[in-house]
């Protein structure tokens, strides 16, 4: 499916959406209008496509950090894995109280749980700045992805206010890239899933300014921050070099990074296009690893949003980050598939690659 298949599935944001959108840039820093983005930015196509091919998101009904993560997809977690976070941190803003519930920093990474609910307990929707009231509810509950009704309806049938919340984190006054997501646990509680790229450690800690926001309708937007600490654990890195075209296909596939924690192992595949063959500029092609001894994929790990750039002027050479596999694979070898979530091609042939 190509770009302008993409744009007639979504269509145009409604005025509303772009009043809020503007409201929210004019109260923003500059540095932030360009640093920062969005889970629901990035991977809107993406999550169209998982919805059609049947993937069920868990509403997290108040677990942790490595429970809501075990959600998304087939990504677990070791058994008895435990974060450790004991903090308890808290921001009022208005009448909307974000809270920590968990948060855990893996190499250079962070990943949290915020909590977002009203200061007298009562009941409320929370969405992300990007959502509009004309979104499906499934949106936010994610157990009920068939449900017709738009927020806006599931709002007025249950008299609930709607607040708009986001958070986002800061090193030495820049803001950091990251991911953000947001689900509904109950109609009194949002929990908001950050997951913030090279937080940076000095002595085995990050010390982040953690920023939150809310607004609802017109009213003025409103904003807090806390400095916090987070400790870290470091990663254990290396490189695979592998520079092998795949068979049958225009991709060769230059090397593979890997960093292994207690939770999963990250891999980002570097990868070159042969610009001689039918090439597109939307041609970019994420990776997923095969146990040899089954061609069965691996299971996924625990953290990462896999994202994909381009690390060149031509658009021909690209970074496919954050792919995880399971903090249980042992094996020594993988095979390596490749795949384009904006064509119809089949998935590529495989190559065989030695990580260990």
């Amino acid at each position: 499916m190509k770009r302008e298949d993409w744009q007639a599935a979504f269509g145009t944001p409604t005025a509303s959406f772009d009043a809020r959108f503007q409201q929210t840039l004019n109260h923003l820093e500059e540095d932030r209008k360009m640093k920062r983005f969005t889970l629901r930015t990035v991977i809107l196509a993406v999550a169209l496509l998982l919805a059609t091919m049947g993937v069920v998101y868990a509403a997290t009904n108040g677990k942790t950090l490595q429970d809501f993560i075990l959600g998304r997809g087939d990504a677990h977690l070791p058994e008895n894995f435990a974060t450790g976070y004991d903090q308890d941190l808290t921001q009022t803003v208005g009448d909307v109280r974000f809270r920590i519930r968990d948060a855990y920093v893996n190499g250079n990474t962070l990943y949290a749980i915020i909590e977002a609910s009203r200061t007298d307990g009562s009941p409320a929707l929370f969405l992300p700045q990007d959502y509009t009231e004309e979104d499906l509810i499934g949106n936010l509950y994610r157990e009920m992805l068939e449900d017709p009704r738009t927020i806006a309806e599931y709002a007025r049938e249950k008299n609930l206010p709607i607040y708009w919340v986001d958070s986002w984190f800061k090193r030495n006054g820049e803001v950091m890239e990251g991911t953000f997501d947001i689900a509904m646990e109950e109609d009194r509680r949002g929990a908001l899933f950050a997951e913030v790229f090279e937080v940076g450690v000095q002595d085995g800690f990050a010390a982040l300014t953690w920023n939150v926001m809310a607004w609802q309708d017109a009213q003025a937007i409103q904003q807090a921050d806390k400095e916090i600490t987070l400790p870290v654990e470091e990663s254990k890195t290396w490189e695979v070099p592998v520079n092998q075209r795949i068979e049958g296909s225009r991709i060769t596939v230059d090397a593979i990074f890997f960093r292994q924690n207690r939770m999963d192992i990250q891999a980002d595949v570097t990868y070159h296009i042969d610009q001689a063959s039918d090439w597109h500029a939307n041609d970019h092609y994420s990776f997923e690893f095969l146990d040899p001894a089954t061609n069965e994929l691996i299971p996924g790990g625990a953290g990462g949003s896999s994202t994909i750039a381009s690390t060149n002027e031509e658009d021909t050479a690209f970074i496919h980050k954050f792919i995880t596999l399971s903090a249980e694979f042992t094996g020594d070898t993988v095979l390596l598939r490749a795949t384009n979530p904006f064509s119809e091609e089949e998935p590529t042939g495989t190559i065989q690659v030695k990580i260990r």
